[in-house]
């Protein structure tokens, strides 16, 4: 049971310092960085710590937990838990502008982690994502509207964001740009010279066809059942910010993070301090967007073979080292195996996360807080059990 943000700061003012333990994940991180900004601004020293072992250590000063479970019952440790209507940041950042007054950015960062949290329904938002977009909307700040949510709209024709589109994944495009091509030309009747300048979403019928084909080419690999559920992710809002006179669009920026904090095990750490400054959000999606060309093949073919064969082990050499990415992914296309972690192949070892241990439930909280790495990688067996080194 989640702590009210109301009570966690009024027992840190009285002690005027607070350590966060934030689980690895992009909204968790995200809240951690907004609460790590805004309550050093306002007088109280806060630090963040990665490691579980934190967890267990803890003695006497106050320590918030996010997303992240208690072994037991102390005094002044805190739990913030995503409870499945707003995202953590948008709740942190909602209540710290009632009381602190947060920036704009930190608000923006709040909408990212909502449509991270697959929040944004054929309805829109439905908790305290609706009320900030209602303000970012009304001051010009985002602007949002139906269309195909492939990353790189605005930079890119629509061939090539589809073929660097990881979440959802579409199996047999993702990665293929002469399947994309080719899939394109039978709905346009071949006319193969204007694929690359289309806007399929701002046609109807074209769209209605493009999603009626996508639908059949999936049902083949996956299965009707799942093919229904990656199509019904494709469409929706897309969001597009103006940050310091640029413009992102949000639902490629939540994939170029979870790449970025896939690429190195201590990457989290600099996604942490995402609020602080919108020069570090540019500098992580930049350098997500130069090594995805890169990346996107190799991690489709290992996705690919994961559908054919469930197994749950992916190595990309010298590229990923943590899981996360391949997470999210299965994530987005609920595809996650129920009693297997996901596990990653990386420098002669089989890691992954705390987090996907606690999903599938094989171990307690406090054999997991005291094996798991500083940076929250998990080292385990083929078979995704824990060691116990």
């Amino acid at each position: 049971m989640s702590n009210t943000l109301n009570d966690i700061l009024k027992r840190i003012n009285e002690y005027g310092y607070v350590r966060i333990v934030p689980r690895i994940d992009l909204d968790s991180l995200v809240a951690s960085s907004i609460l790590f900004e805004n309550l050093n601004e306002h007088r109280i020293k806060t630090s963040i710590n990665y490691d579980p072992k934190a967890i267990l250590d803890q003695k006497d000063e106050p320590t918030i937990l996010i997303n992240l479970p208690k072994t037991r019952e102390q005094t002044d440790m805190f739990t913030i838990n995503f409870n499945m209507r707003e995202s953590v940041s948008a709740y942190v950042s909602y209540y710290l502008d009632k009381i602190y007054g947060v920036s704009i950015y930190d608000k923006i960062l709040s909408i990212a982690t909502g449509i991270y949290q697959s929040l944004d329904t054929v309805e829109g938002f439905k908790g305290i994502e609706s009320e900030i977009l209602k303000e970012l909307t009304s001051k010009e700040i985002i602007e949002y509207e139906p269309g195909f949510r492939f990353w790189g709209r605005l930079k890119f024709d629509l061939v090539n964001s589809i073929y660097r589109t990881l979440i959802p994944f579409i199996p047999g495009l993702t990665g293929e740009p002469e399947k994309i091509n080719e899939l394109l030309s039978h709905i346009i009747g071949g006319r193969t010279e204007i694929v690359k300048h289309i806007h399929i979403e701002q046609n109807k019928d074209l769209a209605a066809k493009f999603l009626e084909h996508l639908l059949n080419n999936l049902s083949v690999i996956i299965g009707v059942s799942n093919a229904k559920k990656i199509v019904r992710k494709i469409l929706g809002n897309v969001y597009i910010a103006k940050i310091n006179n640029r413009i992102i669009e949000l639902n490629e920026v939540v994939g170029l993070l979870n790449i970025y904090l896939s690429l190195k095990k201590n990457n989290p750490r600099y996604l942490s301090i995402i609020s602080v400054d919108p020069n570090i959000l540019f500098e992580i999606t930049t350098l997500s967007d130069n090594v995805i060309d890169e990346l996107i093949i190799d991690i489709s073919i290992a996705l690919n073979q994961f559908i054919k064969t469930k197994q749950n082990i992916f190595e990309i050499e010298e590229s990923l080292e943590r899981p996360e990415i391949f997470i999210e992914i299965l994530k987005s296309m609920d595809m996650l195996p129920e009693n297997k972690p996901i596990i990653i192949y990386y420098d002669g070892e089989h890691y992954t996360s705390l987090s996907e241990l606690f999903r599938i439930g094989n171990e307690d909280a406090e054999t997991l807080y005291a094996y798991c790495d500083e940076n929250q990688l998990c080292m385990v067996d083929r078979d995704g059990n824990i060691i116990k080194a």
